[in-house]
């Protein structure tokens, strides 16, 4: 880029105008810089390295000291405000496409191979700085998107989509085209997905689901002594969640699933409460219960001891019997003859 098309680009003021007439790129971390860039920086140590390494061009809003003639100062009111300038025309001259997220959808950018940005300006520099033509990125903040673009795009509900499921956790989407996807999903985020995948059919982007990074909560079917068994095997599990945002939208999605419980740390809108995670172990009266917690907390806790006849034999002894009434309860929901799927409403 032309340094004179620059400076007029960033509105920015020539302090220092060197013998340079173009810059061969940009950067802002000294280990990205190469020979004939412009360097954004508002640190004295890393502008006098960025001259030795063979910067054009330095970009400041301090009032730096010329250490060498023949390189442009270029002095910024706001570098964050220039740098946002820059990649706002980059990113049109290549024809990046940015995707306005709402509520969950952000969380499913992943799974369809979609790049979130971080939210902060310098960081994302290195992301758009480097991003290939007609590249597409997504984040939840419309203000910060429209730094890059004139508009972005948005996910659309797809009513069309066919979604079945006879399982708490496996669901079944049917697209427009007759594609079908089968996921070990749970219903409740079956509309989400079916949206998003349709969108990206739509934008005519290429894309395959990585399942694996649908893993917005993990699922242990647990024993009559609440000890952690193989999926599917028992008739009760715990929905285990660490995040907030996932933890509310379950326990809102699945408020009408018979047997469905909330578990939560210390407080008093739930159906379990408890201080301990280990609390939850005397606790049997649930079909399926959410629970806020570290997943590896939760194993531990959860996962069956090697040696059964311990010091803790005691204790796992009371778990057995305190089980027994649930199971006695548990029974009584269970034998229900309304109930042709793993779970009711």
């Amino acid at each position: 880029m032309n340094i004179s098309s620059l400076n007029e680009l960033l509105q920015t003021q020539i302090i220092n105008e060197g013998s340079p007439s173009s810059v061969l790129g940009f950067a802002r971390k000294l280990s990205q810089l190469k020979n004939g860039y412009a360097f954004f920086s508002n640190d004295d140590e890393e502008i006098k390295e960025a001259v030795k390494l063979g910067a054009f061009v330095i970009v400041s809003e301090k009032d730096c000291e010329i250490i060498d003639k023949e390189v442009f100062y270029l002095q910024a009111k706001s570098l964050k405000k220039s740098i946002a300038k820059l990649l706002r025309f980059l990113s049109e001259e290549k024809k990046i496409e940015f995707l306005l997220c709402k509520g969950l959808e952000l969380d499913f950018c992943e799974a369809f191979g979609v790049k979130v940005l971080s939210g902060e300006l310098l960081e994302d520099f290195d992301t758009l700085i480097s991003a290939k033509n007609s590249a597409f990125f997504a984040f939840d903040d419309e203000d910060y998107l429209l730094q890059f673009c004139a508009l972005c795009d948005k996910i659309a509900e797809f009513k069309e989509a066919k979604i079945t499921y006879n399982s708490l956790f496996y669901s079944q989407i049917q697209l427009e085209n007759d594609k079908i996807f089968k996921l070990k999903l749970c219903f409740a985020y079956a509309q989400i997905f079916a949206n998003f995948a349709n969108f990206m059919a739509l934008k005519g982007k290429k894309f395959s689901v990585n399942e694996k990074k649908l893993n917005f909560y993990q699922v242990f079917f647990v024993d009559s002594a609440n000890f952690i068994r193989e999926f599917g095997k028992t008739q009760r599990a715990f929905i285990v969640v660490q995040d907030e945002r996932h933890f509310a939208f379950l326990g809102e999605a699945l408020s009408g699933v018979k047997g469905f419980k909330i578990a939560s740390c210390e407080s008093l809108f739930c159906d379990f409460a408890y201080r301990e995670l280990a609390e939850l172990k005397g606790v049997f009266a649930f079909r399926y219960c959410l629970v806020r917690a570290d997943e590896n907390e939760f194993k531990a806790t959860f996962s069956e001891e090697k040696n059964e006849k311990s010091l803790f034999a005691e204790t796992e002894l009371n778990l057995l019997e305190n089980s027994q009434n649930g199971l006695q309860t548990h029974s009584e929901n269970s034998n229900s003859s309304n109930e042709p799927n793993l779970f009711d409403f």
